[in-house]
């Protein structure tokens, strides 16, 4: 709540909404001045107990060349030539020095379909 006080005097350059919650609430203010669950600072029936620490789950990951980050397919269809198309993306933390060669395989066994596309992860 300190840090929070103090960020919120520090910053002139506009007002970070909301100051302090309604005093019904009885709530803290300048809880958007640092990095914790809005609620923990009261909500309309809710008290106000801010957390201190770490309040999500931690974990520790290890790898050795690369680990993946993101991966997303969006299906999409092209009305001119009335076919379907799947967007794939990905992204990928490489810690590897060298490029790593590998390839994506679409297996859409429905459909009879099966293509496979080369590719490379580049360090960094």
């Amino acid at each position: 709540i300190l840090y929070a006080a103090q960020q919120s005097k520090i910053h002139q350059a506009y007002k970070v909404p909301p100051e302090c919650p309604p005093p019904v609430q009885k709530g803290e203010c300048h809880v958007n001045f640092i990095r914790k669950e809005q609620c923990s600072f009261s909500w309309d029936w809710g008290p106000s107990f801010p957390t201190q620490g770490i309040w999500k789950d931690v974990r520790i990951e290890a790898y050795n060349l690369y680990h993946l980050v993101y991966f997303s397919v969006t299906p999409f269809y092209e009305r001119n030539i009335q076919q379907w198309h799947l967007q794939i993306e990905s992204r990928f933390d490489v810690v590897s020095k060298k490029p790593i060669a590998g390839f994506v395989a679409v297996n859409i066994p429905e459909l009879r379909i099966q293509q496979v596309f080369p590719g490379q992860l580049l360090p960094g």
